[in-house]
């Protein structure tokens, strides 16, 4: 009786604490649950005898009007799979959980910093369009929409003789090194459709030049070719010959690791497809991500065209989803599928500049 009286009157202050040490200001009922499982555990191991239920029910009983007295937090989890931080509110409050990541813009030219999304449209769409004014606005651009809310954009950043093969992308966030497109030969006069590795050697090509690049959280940005491997070129070393083309031949991952230099391995995410081709070479847009069991067309039914003689960039998804607006995990087996790009004979001729 008294004995165990006095263990739990001695233990109770103990565990209440335990309950309220690194809690935030609000937080969600599975941090109130998880916080009092570990109140509890302490005043098992603390009081003993036939007082310790009185003392439970009643370190249950406080725990929760401590979470009810206005400490209660919002439930809603981003897209991302964090928590709104914020306190219980009603739909008319925006989310936040005040994580912030650094992303590129449509076109590429620009970063900045971006909120943890909540809704596809943030995701997909705010976002960009909140750049949209200081960048791309100045560029011929499409937005475009898969199935829901799986908007995507297609931006005309200059002639395709503008690139510079020694040089790269001139743009903020790219690794050093892995700021190269890599060539992309096609055969001349010719029905063109993907054809297996090295089907053209030996005969006069027509080159493009194609990116697949990835971007993490920290702003980071690099190309890949086939399996997620970043590139690593330099002006004295450059990529090896028709190793876009085996990018165009293959299964693009959507997520890789990101060469960065960090203590903590970051997910880098494929968000942008830049393209040049010269101007007897137009290209059909054709994207298909397969994500688990699930295959996610962007252009269905139709293909979407790209005139010849361009520098092209295609942005891609932030976020995906299912057929049902659920947003998938950040899943690194899935991949854009291959033939994203389809070359074909344009109209356009050299002479006519129309």
């Amino acid at each position: 009786g008294q004995y165990s009286e006095n263990r739990c009157q001695k233990a109770y202050p103990v565990a209440s604490a335990a309950y309220m040490d690194s809690l935030p200001a609000h937080y969600t009922h599975a941090t109130h649950q998880r916080q009092l499982q570990h109140a509890l555990h302490i005043l098992r191991t603390r009081a003993k005898g036939p007082a310790f239920s009185t003392y439970a029910a009643k370190l249950k009983e406080d725990c929760e009007a401590i979470w009810a007295d206005g400490r209660k937090g919002c439930e809603s989890i981003s897209l991302t799979g964090n928590a709104c931080v914020l306190p219980f509110h009603d739909s008319t409050r925006v989310h936040s959980n005040r994580l912030r990541m650094r992303s590129a813009c449509s076109c590429g030219r620009s970063i900045s910093y971006r909120s943890d999304p909540f809704t596809l449209e943030s995701a997909n769409h705010e976002f960009y369009m909140s750049l949209s004014d200081k960048c791309c606005s100045t560029l011929p651009q499409h937005r475009l929409f898969g199935r829901n809310q799986l908007s995507w954009m297609i931006c005309n950043i200059g002639p395709a003789s503008s690139y510079q093969t020694t040089v790269g992308i001139e743009q903020p966030g790219f690794l050093l090194g892995s700021q190269y497109l890599l060539p992309w030969d096609l055969p001349p006069d010719e029905a063109w459709a993907p054809e297996p590795k090295n089907a053209w050697r030996g005969k006069r090509s027509v080159r493009c030049y194609v990116g697949y690049e990835y971007e993490c959280s920290k702003g980071h940005r690099f190309y890949c070719t086939a399996g997620g491997v970043p590139v690593k070129g330099s002006p004295a070393n450059m990529v090896k010959e028709n190793s876009g083309g085996n990018n165009v031949l293959s299964d693009m991952v959507l997520y890789t690791t990101c060469p960065s230099h960090t203590n903590k391995p970051l997910l880098g995410q494929l968000m942008r497809i830049v393209v040049c081709s010269p101007e007897q070479v137009s290209l059909s847009v054709c994207l298909n991500v397969s994500y688990r069991n699930i295959l996610i067309s962007l252009t269905a039914p139709d293909n979407v065209q790209i005139p010849g003689g361009k520098m092209t960039v295609i942005r891609l998804p932030y976020v995906y989803c299912d057929e049902n607006d659920n947003p998938l995990p950040f899943d690194i087996e899935a991949y854009l599928c291959k033939g994203a790009l389809i070359p074909m004979r344009s109209n356009r001729r050299r002479n006519d500049k129309k």
